[in-house]
């Protein structure tokens, strides 16, 4: 909506829309944040005790579909989530999914139904916090996947569980917190909404390629060269780490050739002639390379968030 700027004696006026002030509950004695983010003026209210409130109903469908619908309405920013479902089995589920939504607790349950309450709301400090935390957990799964195909050890399934939940769970809370407040601009939100989920996507590679060689454990050895291949994939997230906390994008163009090379090269040429373990290494370590490259375009990158060093 387009609003009139007001000349007065020194300074410059507009009006506010009233639906927006009826929304917030304003009134005339009410302050309001004012802020400048890259030349765009946002304006916030910290009175805004409208919630926002959604229904569900669980009747059938897996535990994962149940995970997703859950998910969503904790990515659309809703306050409260109410919840009908047919049996305790179900409720179990949801007890499960919840404790991986920061911020959310289970404030009540009757039967077969349940209430989901927003409890706390990140600051700005606490945002950047994890989503540093989130891209330096990825690097950590990196390295504890390369440690275990030196060993040629992949039967520690809890463990890269357990990372696997960490990172889904504040990659979700990063995105809930950038729809539900005012941290970057509306373009910026964009980029970073691609970033988070690309992040996921870099560590799902390992865990994929992990899970399956634990499905199918057999005596097949893994050479230097497939060791040296993915260390190469993986030192592309490391470039990536540079140019995202630094801010510098000289490495982008080393990541490009680099993607390049593995995903169109090296890994189809080492695919001819290896067995069925080190197939799984170098897909997933090819497909890794190329979502790094991905992400560590210059516009996820150089997004202007506060950075927690």
């Amino acid at each position: 909506m387009k609003r009139k700027i007001i000349k007065q004696k020194s300074a410059y006026t507009i009006t506010l829309p009233i639906e927006w002030i009826r929304d917030n509950n304003l009134t005339g004695a009410d302050e309001i944040e004012v802020t400048n983010q890259n030349n765009d003026l946002n304006i916030s209210t910290s009175k805004n005790n409208k919630k926002i409130i959604s229904k569900l109903e669980l009747k059938t469908g897996s535990e994962h579909y149940h995970r997703i619908l859950i998910e969503n309405e904790y990515l659309k920013g809703c306050d409260i989530i109410k919840i009908k479902y047919s049996n305790q089995d179900t409720f179990k589920t949801i007890h499960n999914i919840v404790s991986n939504l920061i911020g959310f607790e289970i404030i009540e349950q009757k039967e077969n139904y349940c209430e989901l309450l927003q409890t706390a709301m990140p600051t700005e400090d606490e945002f950047s916090r994890i989503l540093n935390r989130l891209v330096n957990i990825v690097k950590y799964l990196g390295d504890f996947v390369h440690k275990k195909i030196k060993e040629n050890d992949f039967e520690d399934m809890f463990e890269i569980k357990k990372i696997i939940s960490d990172i889904r769970r504040f990659s979700l809370f990063c995105r809930r917190t950038i729809h539900k407040k005012n941290i970057v601009t509306r373009t910026e939100q964009v980029f970073l909404d691609l970033l988070l989920e690309r992040l996921v996507i870099t560590s799902y590679h390992h865990y994929f390629m992990y899970e399956k060689i634990n499905q199918n454990i057999g005596n097949d050895t893994i050479s230097k060269k497939v060791i040296d291949f993915y260390l190469e994939s993986f030192e592309t997230y490391n470039l990536f780490l540079k140019m995202f906390f630094k801010q510098d994008s000289s490495s982008f163009d080393l990541i490009n050739q680099m993607w390049e090379k593995i995903y169109f090269k090296t890994g189809p040429e080492l695919l001819l002639n290896v067995n069925k373990k080190e197939s799984i290494i170098i897909f997933h370590s090819m497909n890794y390379a190329y979502e790094t490259f991905l992400m560590a375009q210059p516009n996820t990158t150089q997004i202007n968030i506060p950075k927690i060093i």
